[in-house]
């Protein structure tokens, strides 16, 4: 069974570039997973105040935003659709209409239906990083973080932040597709930062993880 990756590619305020693409296509390829790409094309709210719309043309305004949205899901859309279809990856590409405050949570709420969520982040734009930082705590899924503006590439090194907590070991389970398709794989706790429980713990994951054919190294590191 195909691993599903929902990829939300934001057009709003400044939105994803077609850059993403190339970034969705390196993890779907490592993973031999199906995308679904999702825009979430955002809707405004009507502005209400009187003196402003006496100003400005409250309508037209949010109609431009709005067109301006659609058209950025279109070649975003374009440009995936591309660069999948080249390399043979299924895809299907929607869109969710929602406010544009309520983008998150649609997102949420379309990644409990997903393996996985990939976000790509852009330094112009914080939309990505909220919709991350909502999708890895309240969609109960696991969620990839990727900076657009660095070259593609497949996780080859996949570090274990280990401190042997319950969040810790959700996290090992959910990305046993990554690690299973590593060169390398590190264990790392910080010794230093809270107390750990116990000293072997670095071995117990590291026999755990050899038990599913998946070979690893450990380091135990202090806080600078």
């Amino acid at each position: 069974m195909s691993i599903q990756i929902l990829v939300p590619l934001h057009t709003y305020p400044e939105g994803n570039s077609a850059k993403a693409a190339a970034h969705v296509l390196a993890i779907a390829k490592h993973l031999s997973g199906d995308v679904h790409a999702v825009t979430p094309v955002g809707d405004f709210p009507a502005i209400t105040n009187t003196f402003g719309n006496m100003i400005l043309d409250s309508a037209a305004l949010v109609a431009s935003a709005k067109k301006k949205c659609q058209a950025k899901a279109h070649d975003l859309a374009t440009a995936m659709t591309s660069e999948m279809e080249r390399a043979g990856v299924s895809l299907r590409v929607s869109e969710a209409e929602c406010m544009v405050s309520n983008v998150e949570e649609a997102v949420v709420n379309l990644a409990r239906y997903h393996d996985l969520t990939l976000v790509c982040l852009i330094q112009a734009d914080s939309a990505p990083k909220a919709t991350a930082q909502a999708a890895i705590f309240d969609s109960g899924r696991p969620v990839l973080v990727i900076p657009e503006d660095v070259a593609p590439k497949a996780p080859e090194h996949v570090m274990i932040a280990w401190d042997g907590s319950r969040a810790a070991a959700r996290a090992v389970a959910d990305s046993t597709a990554l690690l299973e398709r590593a060169r390398k794989v590190s264990i790392v706790s910080v010794t230093d930062e809270k107390e750990l429980p116990g000293e072997d713990i670095l071995a117990l994951l590291a026999s755990s993880l050899e038990r599913h054919k998946i070979q690893s190294t450990s380091a135990r590191i202090k806080r600078e």
